[in-house]
């Protein structure tokens, strides 16, 4: 019995003084990594080859928050009335704040102001056809 605590204390003092050069155990998203793509993995975590910073295409966006916005006013109104324009457009300026403050480039509502109206237009469109 007295060998088992000695071994255990043995086994923390190594994993304690572990040298740097020592592989680290490996995360569930690096695995999975390797799995989508061995190449991928190696750049990742192997040459460290550093990654840009995805820019946000609006365009994309607009058309995301297009659809959210009517999947929200279709899951929202009856069969019999539609959803009230106003919150609709609440809805929209939601999706757009939502959008801009995920953002991983500062941006202003001001900025995307064409895609807003954009987003808008379609939508109106929609709403009164």
């Amino acid at each position: 019995m007295s060998m088992d605590w000695r071994r255990a204390i043995h086994m923390l003092k190594w994993l304690i003084l572990c040298p740097s050069w020592m592989p680290k155990p490996h995360s569930y998203s690096s695995l999975s990594s390797y799995e989508r793509c061995p190449r991928q993995y190696a750049y990742k975590y192997v040459e460290k080859v550093p990654v840009p910073e995805m820019k946000v295409d609006w365009r994309m966006q607009t058309g995301s928050i297009v659809h959210a916005v009517l999947e929200f006013a279709y899951l929202k109104s009856s069969k019999t009335k539609k959803m009230e324009w106003e919150k609709i457009q609440e809805e929209l300026m939601q999706q757009w704040k939502e959008s801009i403050a995920l953002s991983p480039t500062p941006v202003s509502l001001e900025e995307l102001q064409p895609f807003v109206q954009k987003s808008m237009e379609n939508i109106q469109y929609y709403y009164h056809s």
